[in-house]
């Protein structure tokens, strides 16, 4: 796909070794253990990630400056929380495929699920929305008893299966864009016929990522 589009393709490890769980990894870094006190911005997988990026394009020569950004399942919960933590201004577009669960705009819900905890996290919630981030759902990643889907309270709270929580959070965040005014460029897409599949999300989200 990287050759078909003519793109350099990085791809960062977050090795068990220094990234063991969903904590270190997908939610960012960004707590210590059981969330209780935030971590310097230093050692996010968020930095890490973009530090990975300068490397890389160092050796490719080219600019590293602004990327596009795709992740699927755990890595798309990776993807939109780095846009919304960062507010996505070096994003040129990213897309986040069947995530498990979603960072949703709500400070009555405790992080990674909701933003309270973050309460002095320096949001820039016009460039979130304004960033170009496409929320991909596969139709059929809509399993109740998927393989790995979390079923936290929180969580279930956002819809049974993946499908039905993309469809959701991509509601709530129009939402809450529209409660602070703000500009929404998000975008929903649904893949048809695919599940829980990296290789059968992956060719869509390129479209979506380098077509015209």
């Amino acid at each position: 796909i990287a050759d078909a589009y003519g793109v350099v393709l990085v791809t960062p490890k977050f090795s068990k070794k220094y990234w063991p769980n969903s904590r270190h990894y997908n939610q960012g870094n960004m707590f210590t253990r059981h969330q209780k006190s935030p971590k310097p911005r230093a050692v996010w997988s968020f930095t890490a990630m973009e530090k990975a990026v300068g490397i890389a394009s160092e050796y490719a020569r080219v600019s590293g400056e602004k990327f596009y950004l795709y992740g699927h399942s755990a890595g798309s919960q990776f993807v939109h929380r780095y846009v919304m933590v960062t507010g996505g201004k070096r994003v040129i577009r990213a897309v986040a495929a069947n995530a498990g669960y979603y960072l949703w705009p709500d400070a009555k819900i405790n992080f990674p699920y909701g933003i309270k905890l973050l309460e002095n996290h320096d949001w820039d919630w016009a460039a979130v929305f304004r960033a170009n981030l496409t929320i991909l759902a596969g139709s059929n990643d809509n399993q109740p008893d998927a393989k790995s889907l979390s079923r936290h309270a929180n969580a279930m709270d956002q819809g049974e299966h993946r499908l039905q929580r993309a469809l959701n959070f991509f509601l709530a965040a129009r939402a809450f864009a529209a409660q602070k005014d703000h500009e929404f460029k998000w975008r929903l897409e649904t893949v048809p016929n695919v599940g829980h599949s990296n290789k059968g999300m992956s060719i869509p989200a390129a479209r979506v990522l380098f077509g015209k």
